[in-house]
């Protein structure tokens, strides 16, 4: 697939598509994943809403930058954090380097999958009917995880699960007519916002 105006305009005036293999989800459970984020992260991650996100990093003492990542908090002591998927790894030892005695999985979801939907309509197709999503809320279901946040200047609303789910998903919005791009749509909308790429 390659860009054109027609994908562009649909993410600019209803909704399209883009395959997620380039971004990955890590898991943060346990009693003490508040209290530790709070202390290594630069979020108020005890302060953040349950089913809401935020924008996250961790830095040196000096302030620079090591990592940068969505937060999403999906229970009181359940976190995800989400960041380019060739960049879980050193993210989960980043995080795993100062966990001492405190209670903390963390949990690379490499078998789930990443959808993407671009656009003004994606709120309301990303979530169930007639309860569109809002501004960086994040739900769970089941594991299935849905997350928005505009910070490319247009709704932008992912789904991660298994494969199988998102199979689902991607037949389903497809069957309302919302059409699919590739990542160079991705990419082309992210550079129009001004968003840096981490790395």
């Amino acid at each position: 697939m390659s860009l054109d105006a027609t994908q562009i305009l649909s993410a600019r005036t209803s909704a399209i598509l883009v395959p997620l293999d380039f971004l990955g989800v890590l898991r943060l459970e346990g009693p003490d994943t508040a209290d530790y984020l709070q202390r290594v992260s630069s979020q108020d991650a005890e302060g953040l809403a349950v089913g809401s996100s935020a924008p996250d990093c961790l830095l040196t003492g000096k302030g620079k930058l090591l990592a940068h990542f969505r937060l999403m908090r999906i229970r009181a002591d359940l976190f995800l954090a989400e960041t380019q998927r060739d960049r879980l790894e050193e993210l989960r030892d980043l995080l795993d380097r100062y966990i001492f005695t405190e209670k903390i999985e963390l949990t690379i979801l490499d078998n789930h999958e990443g959808l993407g939907i671009l656009g003004p309509d994606a709120p309301a197709l990303c979530g169930d009917p007639g309860e569109a999503m809002l501004q960086n809320e994040v739900r769970e279901e089941g594991g299935h995880f849905r997350v928005r946040s505009d910070e490319l200047g247009i709704p932008f609303c992912r789904i991660y699960g298994l494969q199988s789910s998102i199979d689902d998903d991607r037949s389903r919005l497809q069957e309302k007519g919302v059409a699919l791009a590739d990542r160079e749509l991705f990419e082309a909308v992210r550079i129009d916002a001004g968003q840096p790429l981490f790395g």
